[in-house]
């Protein structure tokens, strides 16, 4: 499996995905949380390991079907549980990368994430479509949007459930 950049301008953004998957690494060593392993850089291309699995999205939607409500929420919070094992930080201030990414908020806004819980490094597209249901936990298959930012764990979890619930009619 392959990434590579729609413009030649963007290839640092291939380098971003490389320095990201080591730190996801070095973060979650040790607990039920996994990424997809790089094979190799280039400066036109990045190969990540070619893996089997079934999504948690899939997993769900089984679930689902069979009316298994309270299964569909252990999953769920089982998935949100691995990303905030270890170090939790809490939401402090605006950074100028969070605007840049985000937007500014009204004053009102940043009281309101005030002492929410981030990570010291946070995946937003961690959706559930982007996770495989391993033996030993969960393995991320894309990782590119990761940044080094607060941003409220709270979010990203609104985030997978969103797209998971919204972007699909039967789910609707």
């Amino acid at each position: 499996v392959e990434k590579r950049p729609f413009k030649m301008g963007a290839a640092a953004h291939l380098l971003h995905i490389q320095s990201v998957y080591s730190e996801l690494r070095q973060r979650y060593k040790g607990y039920p949380l996994q990424w997809n392993k790089i094979l190799r850089t280039e400066e036109t291309k990045t190969r990540f390991k070619y893996i089997k699995g079934e999504t948690l999205e899939n997993l769900l939607d089984q679930l689902l079907k069979a009316n298994k409500i309270e299964e569909v929420c252990i999953w769920i919070r089982k998935y949100f549980d691995c990303f905030q094992s270890g170090q939790v930080m809490k939401f402090c201030s605006m950074t100028e990368e969070f605007e840049e990414v985000f937007g500014s908020l009204h004053e009102d806004e940043i009281r309101m994430l005030s002492g929410m819980e981030t990570l010291p490094i946070t995946d937003i597209d961690c959706i559930f479509g982007n996770a495989l249901v391993q033996k030993r936990g969960f393995e991320i298959m894309d990782y590119e949007w990761t940044f080094h930012f607060p941003i409220p764990f709270l979010y990203v979890e609104w985030r997978c459930i969103h797209y998971y619930l919204n972007y699909r009619e039967d789910r609707k």
